[in-house]
């Protein structure tokens, strides 16, 4: 059956499980990128070191905010959808951040990329566990 992921060849599934984890440290690096650049980024939108530590606190509520979300779009939709949906719109959201001209819109996206990576990174130990037989994950 060639939709039964246990059926899977190696190389596919470990092709998948490669997938899912950058999609997993892509959507937690980017709220500790910004973070060196913090002041610097904060002088250049006209803005105070205090809007900027904003800019990196609001990406982790985000992550809280869109994580109850995943659960029922995931039983409603399937994971390949939301995927298939989610990471384009993550990845605009995180050009938006790199072309924002004021410290509001930098925020205002930051917290959307909190939103969708958390979808992201809610169903991907799913993702895994639908092809990996649970002897093989647990040792």
């Amino acid at each position: 059956d060639p939709l039964n992921p246990h059926k899977w060849s190696l190389v596919r599934r470990w092709f998948q499980a490669c997938t899912v984890s950058g999609i997993a440290f892509a959507g937690t690096f980017v709220s500790s990128v910004f973070t060196p650049a913090m002041e610097k980024s904060a002088t250049d939108l006209r803005s105070s070191i205090i809007m900027g530590s904003l800019a990196y606190l609001i990406h982790p509520i985000g992550l809280t905010l869109g994580s109850p979300f995943a659960a029922p779009f995931n039983e409603t939709f399937g994971r390949k959808p939301i995927l298939l949906i989610n990471l384009p719109i993550f990845a605009l959201f995180v050009l938006g951040i790199g072309f924002a001209h004021s410290m509001v819109t930098f925020v205002v996206l930051c917290f959307s990329t909190g939103i969708f990576a958390a979808l992201s990174l809610i169903i991907g130990p799913g993702i895994l566990s639908d092809q990996w037989q649970p002897e093989m994950i647990k040792g």
